[in-house]
């Protein structure tokens, strides 16, 4: 569908013309590291990641399918997991090559906690960390997929989830005239 306006004043003339792409897409997100900034605890990690496996919905049951087939022939059924592989490196390749063939995106936003100057806040702040991680990664999704159905993990801690959740809620604003975003 092409969305086409043109704008005309005295002194300018404007006309846009913006290709929308209506179709569904879903973000499933999650993330891992913690906040906290203490790393002379060796539970502390270094790096706070979120990534967002983005699908459109008529590869969903695709991508479901081809997923359970490679569950039930490299981990016998059970969930994928990276511990499950360990260091078998050519069993790692292997898995890797067939999921890269999925029709699927990922968006990945890695932040290295060590670089984050304490001057700014968000090192000493929890809130304001999650609400700048929280802009990042929305402003990214949002101004790509304007037909967006969010996903957040939900399994162990959801504190990200619930801070992104929060943040969804009190920062959507339409993009288009088709907006359509669910979370």
């Amino acid at each position: 569908m092409v969305y086409e306006r043109e704008i005309t004043t005295n002194k300018v003339s404007l006309r846009l013309q913006t290709n929308i792409n209506m179709e569904r897409t879903y973000a499933f997100i999650d993330e891992c590291g913690g906040y906290g900034f203490n790393f002379s605890k060796s539970s502390t990690s270094s790096l706070f990641i979120v990534a967002a496996i983005i699908v459109k919905e008529a590869d969903l049951v695709r991508l479901d399918k081809e997923l359970y087939i490679i569950r039930k022939q490299e981990f016998s059924g059970s969930e994928i997991k990276s511990n499950g592989i360990k260091g078998k490196h050519t069993r790692r390749v292997r898995i890797l090559n067939k999921v890269l063939k999925l029709p699927f995106n990922i968006l990945t936003l890695i932040v290295d906690k060590r670089e984050v100057l304490a001057e700014h806040g968000i090192s000493r702040n929890k809130k304001y960390f999650y609400e700048f991680i929280n802009n990042l990664v929305y402003k990214e999704l949002r101004g790509a997929y304007p037909s967006l159905h969010i996903v957040t993990d939900e399994v162990g801690e959801h504190e990200f989830a619930s801070e992104f959740s929060k943040y969804v809620k009190s920062h959507r604003k339409r993009i288009s005239l088709f907006d359509m975003e669910e979370f």
